[in-house]
């Protein structure tokens, strides 16, 4: 199962479980478009509208290192929890990290 996947919008992160333990990989490089806003669902009444805004937003964006101490690792933890903490430290650093990633990490810690 995972927790994040990569997204250029929203996640520098794969979070997933797998059977070495809750492994965390970080990207090392995200799109950026200084033409025009990333778009936010939250705006959007309309989700096909949000993902048509998504998809030309990619298309006209340019990939660009993400140029933090953690590009490209792969950090694996045993326990949910101190996979969460690293989510955390990682999102402290820079790194894009989506708030469900952590939630999903401390629900199954519990």
């Amino acid at each position: 199962m995972s927790y994040a996947r990569w997204d250029s919008c929203t996640s520098d992160v794969y979070v997933f479980e797998s059977c070495h333990g809750y492994e965390i990989n970080v990207a090392t490089h995200r799109k950026v478009n200084h033409n025009q806003p990333m778009p936010m669902s939250a705006d959007y009444e309309d989700r096909l509208d949000y993902l048509i805004d998504c998809a030309a937003w990619q298309r006209n964006g340019v990939k660009v290192a993400i140029g933090l101490p953690f590009d490209g690792r792969c950090l694996i933890y045993q326990e949910p929890g101190d996979c969460a903490d690293a989510l955390e430290n990682l999102r402290d650093m820079g790194y894009l990290v989506p708030q469900s990633a952590i939630d999903g990490l401390r629900k199954e810690a519990m």
